[in-house]
């Protein structure tokens, strides 16, 4: 633990130096528009995920096979090239009978396994003695994996609570409402099929899945106009378009082995709020226009179920008070 605390600690610190970068480059690339933004961000988390897999990754230290010796062609006869064999190898040979097999590589061993034996020793110093203690390094990566691993959980927590709400929810059998749906699917080229659901445990709009998506709406959605029926779905359609779930997923891996980086949380915030922008400006272009459509979602604020959703599923759904600050974003 002590090794692998040497090699993860001086990756967080690179990868800090990246995040200060990428935070310039999406400060200065937000303001050409959500779009730049939401790609400079996850550009951001990405390669703040690959300094770290790059540190504890043994390429190209790793060897794909041990190449035979070469054999120097001597004149002499074959009392010189037995010579020459003697001294590129000094190793004492030992009869048939008594050779005891070779632990390491043999004729057929694989590149896999050489590259498992180089990761086990680049993270291993050669003098460390088995019965010592941990350092500050070994307490400090230990704590990172206790770190990685919680947030890895609260991920599969959150995608295992928002599968849960999908099978609560109700298909909703709505004539008007599938024709809506297939009308924004051909506008936005979407193949796949969207199954929109009604369900009591959200209080706005969401989108969940990716290969197999499907559109919660609250159950306040009979009292909307066709306006905002509209505008509700053109906005989780382009979420559908874009892989937003898939997109957000991985931002929170990154976000996961990066969790002792603060600028990485706020990059991840970031993130989702470009999403969200990105999707209302796909949304107002079809559904009229900037000004109708940000007056639709003020009226949809007024109306907006309040209630919290469950720890796990935040990352994933909505929060309280999203469809507010979207609203003031696209006001300013």
């Amino acid at each position: 633990m002590n090794e692998f605390g040497l090699l993860i600690l001086p990756a967080l610190i690179r990868g800090a130096a990246l995040c200060l970068l990428g935070t310039l480059l999406y400060v200065l690339l937000r303001r050409k528009g959500p779009f730049e933004g939401a790609y400079a961000a996850v550009a951001t988390l990405t390669a703040m995920a690959g300094v770290l897999a790059l540190a504890m990754s043994p390429w190209p230290r790793w060897e794909l096979g041990a190449a035979p010796p070469r054999r120097a062609s001597v004149a002499g006869g074959p009392r010189a090239e037995a010579s020459v064999e003697a001294v590129a190898d000094p190793s004492p040979r030992s009869s048939p009978a008594t050779a005891a097999p070779r632990p390491g590589r043999d004729d057929g061993d694989s590149w896999a396994s050489g590259f498992a034996r180089a990761f086990a020793g680049s993270i291993r110093r050669p003098d460390a003695s088995p019965g010592a203690g941990w350092s500050w390094a070994g307490w400090a990566s230990a704590v990172y994996v206790a770190g990685v691993g919680g947030m890895l959980l609260r991920l599969a927590l959150g995608v295992g609570g928002v599968g849960r709400v999908v099978a609560r929810a109700r298909r909703i059998d709505d004539e008007a409402m599938e024709g809506l749906v297939r009308s924004l699917r051909g506008e936005l080229d979407i193949a796949r099929e969207v199954v929109v659901y009604e369900s009591t445990e959200v209080g706005t709009p969401a989108t969940v899945g990716w290969i197999r998506p499907a559109l919660l709406l609250p159950a306040t959605w009979r009292d909307w106009g066709r306006a905002e029926r509209l505008a509700v779905v053109a906005h989780e359609l382009a979420h559908v378009r874009r892989g937003d779930y898939a997109a957000g997923i991985w931002a929170q891996v990154c976000l996961a082995v990066n969790w002792p980086q603060p600028l990485a949380h706020w990059m991840a915030g970031r993130f989702r709020l470009e999403q969200e922008l990105v999707a209302d400006a796909w949304g107002a272009k079809l559904s009229g226009g900037n000004r109708p459509y940000l007056h639709t979602l003020a009226r949809l604020a007024l109306g907006e179920d309040r209630r919290a959703m469950g720890w796990p599923s935040r990352a994933f759904l909505p929060s309280r008070g999203t469809l507010t600050r979207r609203i003031e974003m696209l006001r300013d």
